[in-house]
């Protein structure tokens, strides 16, 4: 898994884009809890760890590595509630004799999303298929570790 995500003004636009283009789509806002607190614990610690003497390049590198952590995190989270709802969502079309949907549904493997740090949320866009299954993503993020 790659240690970037799309985040930040020009993935929000892409994603927007996206979006505007696939109307049929839900677009879905999901917090992630304690993120901006844990971030804000991360920060103080460095400004304590500098007022104290530490190199400030290092602290830096640490406060980067520890937000990047948190990212993956939050990230690895919703990657693992969004393939259990896009299961639930292939089992449903299956039991609901929605054949045609199972092979587009498959197609959905890798969630689309963007993360939006200036408000904690992961944003994703869903098949409209998965809707019914966004509040398992939304509880798994919301739910502390």
């Amino acid at each position: 898994m790659s240690d970037t995500y799309p985040a930040g003004p020009a993935a929000r636009e892409r994603f927007e884009d996206f979006a505007g283009r696939h109307p049929d789509r839900v677009t879905v806002h999901v917090d992630m809890e304690d993120f901006a607190i844990e971030c804000f614990q991360v920060f103080a610690k460095a400004q304590s760890d500098i007022a104290e003497g530490a190199e400030v390049a290092a602290v830096e590198r640490s406060v980067a590595a520890e937000v990047l952590d948190l990212k993956r995190r939050a990230v690895e989270t919703m990657r693992t509630a969004y393939a259990e709802a896009l299961g639930r969502a292939i089992a449903a079309a299956r039991a609901q004799g929605a054949h045609e949907q199972v092979p587009a549904l498959a197609d959905e493997r890798d969630p689309i999303f963007v993360l939006d740090l200036e408000s904690d949320e992961i944003i994703l866009s869903l098949h409209p298929a998965l809707a019914p299954h966004a509040d398992h993503i939304t509880t798994a993020l919301g739910s502390p570790e």
